[in-house]
């Protein structure tokens, strides 16, 4: 119910760079490409051998795997970058030249770039670049392969390169930000990348591990938190390191970033939020007494952390001791009164403590605060189940059918008058993320 909800979803825009050359007269890679291969596929062979640096023989499976596909993608790459590899960078470059007219893919134009700029042929590098950013603006590869490529150009001609750059920096920084703030994180990510290749400041750095870290890569926004701390000395960045380890079920590791943290914080708002995530960060290492000892003190450093008091009362139902959750929910309530979600789990706790009448009281006024609220309804359709009472239990499942289908019919005939809903993450429910100045 309460686990975290991030999984490496994102994957790489391009893949590994790898480079060959010609055949070694050494060995016969025919002895190892018919009987010798059994279950393995040529392409894993050739990768073998350019894991191994043995590019002449790699060069061979390449070859053979596209007389067999010639429109193979990986094949035409890993040719390419194991030639350039093995010292044939011009033969590499001729190899794309003859394939880019007849397959189009991108990451063809983007590696004879790469060669062409590692050649030294700067101007077909940067033609080539161009041409990827004309037909995508914030290509993150070309983008970079440009940076590369700047200090190489007369001063006048660098300063119109660098202008170019930082107005297409700027405006993938805007929309980046536009697609964070809806809760769009998969979708801010390139979009930060590119920004943060050009432009080093903390909290543009911050938001981009972030992205990475909401949208489900919380290995790599592990490492760019852990390298933005170096450079910047931050709590808010230990505390954000500390949920990027959380999501990889490092929470020893977690606990030691929160504990830095909270040692560098002065604010005590801002040591309750870190309180609390530590306290999250040991629920989540099943150290039930550290983490109610954790929530609770953040609850004393900021009495209107209500996050830390949903958490705390989580833990007493676990607990059985539904009073004392009854009166964090209560006090959050007292603030809140609004919050279709507290209301709810009020009836529960309430229907946990066998007071099926306070239950039904708290899930109808959540229901009255949000008609579209579907916990409330299930709980409370729940609730009447196990009391023996089918009809009402299908009463209130059918108020709940007849809202959606009022609400779909409504969005439908009127789709200009729906506005777009930020997404709100599941973390946010529990805990705080941290923004950092520049």
């Amino acid at each position: 119910m309460r686990t975290l909800l991030i999984s490496i979803l994102i994957p790489l825009m391009m893949q590994p760079v790898l480079s060959i050359p010609a055949l070694a007269q050494t060995e016969d890679p025919q002895e190892t490409s018919d009987e010798g291969l059994e279950n393995r596929s040529r392409s894993d062979v050739a990768l073998d051998y350019m894991q191994n640096e043995r590019w002449d023989f790699a060069s061979y499976e390449w070859r053979k795997v596209l007389e067999l596909e010639p429109d193979n993608i990986e094949a035409h790459l890993g040719l390419a970058r194991s030639l350039a590899q093995g010292g044939f960078i011009q033969e590499a470059i001729t190899h794309l030249k003859e394939t880019r007219p007849r397959i189009e893919d991108p990451r063809l134009d983007l590696e004879q770039a790469r060669l062409h700029a590692e050649a030294g042929q700067t101007d077909s590098a940067i033609r080539l670049y161009l041409s990827l950013l004309n037909k995508n603006p914030f290509h993150v590869e070309a983008f970079k392969g440009m940076m590369a490529l700047e200090m190489r150009f007369p001063e006048d001609q660098a300063r119109t390169l660098s202008d170019m750059l930082e107005k297409r920096a700027k405006e993938a920084e805007n929309r980046a930000n536009k697609a964070f703030a809806t809760g769009s994180y998969q979708q801010a990510v390139p979009y930060y990348e590119l920004a943060a290749a050009y432009n080093q400041k903390g909290t543009l750095h911050n938001k981009y591990a972030l992205a990475l870290l909401l949208s489900g890569d919380g290995e790599e926004a592990g490492e760019e938190f852990i390298r933005l701390n170096k450079i910047h000395r931050r709590w808010e960045l230990h505390g954000n390191a500390a949920l990027a380890l959380l999501s990889q079920d490092e929470t020893h590791a977690a606990r030691k970033e929160l504990e830095k943290a909270i040692q560098m914080a002065k604010e005590p708002s801002d040591r309750a939020k870190l309180y609390n995530l530590l306290g999250y960060v040991c629920e989540s290492a099943n150290r039930v007494a550290d983490a109610r000892y954790a929530y609770a003190h953040a609850i004393e450093l900021d009495p209107a952390l209500d996050k830390a008091r949903m958490n705390l009362a989580y833990i007493y139902l676990q607990d059985y001791r539904y009073e004392k959750a009854i009166n964090l929910y209560q006090e959050v309530l007292a603030r809140s009164p609004q919050r279709s979600d507290v209301w709810t789990t009020l009836g529960f706790a309430y229907e946990l403590q066998q007071e099926p009448r306070k239950a039904k009281a708290a899930y109808e006024k959540a229901i009255a605060l949000d008609p579209g609220y579907k916990e409330a309804y299930r709980n409370l359709a729940t609730m009447y189940d196990k009391l023996g009472k089918k009809e009402k239990a299908d009463l209130t499942l059918k108020r709940m059918m007849s809202r959606q289908y009022a609400k779909l019919e409504g969005v439908s005939k009127q789709p200009s008058a729906q506005p777009a809903q930020a997404q709100e993450h599941p973390l946010f429910q529990f805990v705080d993320v941290f923004g950092v100045g520049s």
